[in-house]
């Protein structure tokens, strides 16, 4: 998305004061799941793709459906502003996943749970947007005790991965004409790179 906010002349939904105070309301009169059925209503693609819990996006999306817009974000990706070359570093899947399975727990080494904790005591919720993030949302049930420790881990580290995935799927599909880089392979790289340019 951001790349694309560069790449592309975006179009966003219409701004509509009185419909906007309508879903706020919606949120403060509804649990996170029964405003999630309500987008599934209006929207079962684009409610597949939240989190419940994701109070946020989900009155976002409940907004641009009931504006009489589509959700989705693809359809607006028509303009290009700019002719770029897009590189997508990439490698081993294996190897991927057990880089971001380390990575999780070095933020759990370096504080994760602490952080989470601290924005709750200053009167966070899982309604705040920041919560929605992958990490945040996991830790704020484990600390509210829907979720046990180990199981809180996992999940983690399992969407983490699943980001990822679909972060490279974004890519082959949208990015066609992208060049793949091995992230390990610099030297290989550099002759892509090289080669690519010397065509120009």
């Amino acid at each position: 998305m951001y790349i694309n906010s560069l790449l592309f002349e975006l179009t966003f939904s219409s701004y509509d004061p009185e419909l906007r105070e309508r879903v706020l309301a919606m949120t403060k009169e509804m649990t996170n799941l029964e405003l999630w059925s309500e987008l599934e209503k209006l929207d079962p693609v684009r409610a597949n793709q939240l989190s419940v819990n994701d109070v946020h996006r989900v009155s976002r999306a409940i907004e641009v459906s009931l504006n009489g817009k589509s959700n989705s974000t693809f359809e607006e990706f028509e303009k290009k502003r700019y002719d770029a070359d897009i590189y997508v570093l990439s490698g081993d899947r294996a190897e991927i996943y057990e880089r971001i399975n380390k990575r999780v727990d070095i933020m759990l080494e370096n504080g994760l749970i602490e952080e989470v904790k601290r924005l709750v005591e200053k009167g966070s919720s899982s309604s705040d947007q920041a919560f929605g993030a992958i990490a945040y949302k996991e830790i704020y049930d484990y600390l509210t005790g829907r979720c046990d420790y180990d199981k809180t881990i996992d999940l983690i580290k399992q969407r983490s991965r699943n980001y990822a995935k679909r972060q490279l799927t974004w890519c082959r599909k949208y990015y066609p004409e992208a060049v793949w880089l091995d992230y390990k392979d610099k030297e290989n790289n550099l002759k892509k790179i090289i080669e690519r340019y010397g065509k120009l």
